[in-house]
Order: C-alpha cells, then structure tokens, then sequence
C-alpha cells in the first residue's frame, strides 16, 4: 500500500463516515477493505472543495490508470456504492481500486490489496468533477 498524502472535501468525508459505519454494521463489504478505506480518511487533508485541485481523485472525478503488472490502461469514475455500474464505468469508492485511488493525483502509484492479490496503478489523468457552490 502507498502512503502519500491525500485530498479531500469536507463534503466527501461527511458522506464517507456513514457509508463506511453502515457497511460495517451490515457487512456491505469486506472488512479489510472498510478497514483501510477508514484509515484513507483518517489520515487526509481535508479541502474546501473550491480549494481542492481539479487533479485530485474525489467522488465523481473520472479516472485514467495504467495497471503496472498488465501495461493496460483503464478509466472510470469513482462513485458511491448506489450509483455504482460496471458497465458504465461507475466504480464504488468501497471497492478496492476506489479506495486505493482515492484522494491522490496524477503521476501517483498505489499498491493495493484486491481479491485477486496485490495490484499496483498508475494514476495517468483526473478530471475533477463538477461542484456546486454552495458546497460546504
């Protein structure tokens, strides 16, 4: 696992910590990786999302990597598990490539633990969503 210096809103870590308490409490997903998705948010900077750099992986922001093992580059954005779909590209903050991608910039390589072992990426390009406002 890569320990870098991570991003995030105030608004992505208020609806993080429910998400992360309710998944444990009705085991929605594997506790090892809520365990170190807590520890993702335990340990970040926290922005003003009209402060975060456009480069930052958030909730929404789309995503282009390059698998280190495979050379094979892949792009999706990264959502809460509700909006969630393969087959758009909408992959859960709670599964492990969102977890491992979240809060870091382009040029970063994470190595993380999946189902199917370690798995090490690169983060090529971020593009920031869009954010109201009024966001707090």
């Amino acid at each position: 696992m890569t320990k870098r210096t991570i991003y995030m809103t105030a608004y992505d870590l208020q609806r993080l910590q429910p998400l992360i308490e309710s998944a444990r409490r009705y085991g929605h997903a594997d506790v090892e990786a809520l365990d170190l998705l807590q520890a993702e948010v335990d340990r970040a900077i926290l922005c003003d999302p009209n402060d975060m750099p456009a480069d930052v992986v958030t909730i929404n922001a789309k995503v282009r990597v390059t698998d280190l093992e495979t050379g094979k580059q892949l792009e999706f954005t990264i959502v809460f598990p509700r909006q969630a779909d393969y087959e758009q590209k909408m992959i859960s903050v709670l599964a492990p490539i969102g977890t491992a991608l979240l809060g870091y910039r382009p040029g970063v390589e994470v190595e993380w633990p999946t189902p199917g072992g370690m798995r090490r990426f690169r983060i090529d390009e971020v593009t920031a969503p869009q954010r109201a406002a009024s966001v707090a």
